[in-house]
C-alpha cells in the first residue's frame, strides 16, 4: 500500500525514537493482551470506500520501561 510523506516522516521519526512500526489490518492493537506492556500509538489508517472498514493500519510500538 502506498503511504504519504507525512506517514513517511512520522514512520522515521518513530524509528529514530525506538519504535518499532507494525504495517498491518488490526485497528485494534492497542488493545491486545499481547501489547499490554507496550506503548501503542496508530500512525496511520485506511478505510475501504466501499464498507467503511479498515484495510490497512500502521502502528509503532514500543516496550514500556520499568522505573525503579
Amino acid at each position: 500500500m502506498k503511504r504519504t510523506q507525512k506517514t513517511e516522516d512520522k514512520i522515521t521519526e518513530l524509528e529514530d525514537q525506538g519504535y518499532k512500526i507494525i504495517d498491518g489490518n488490526n485497528p485494534f492493537l492497542n488493545k491486545h493482551k499481547k501489547y499490554a506492556g507496550f506503548e501503542c500509538i496508530r500512525i496511520a489508517q485506511t478505510n475501504s470506500r466501499r464498507h467503511g472498514k479498515s484495510i490497512n493500519t500502521v502502528w509503532a510500538v514500543r516496550k514500556i520501561e520499568a522505573i525503579i
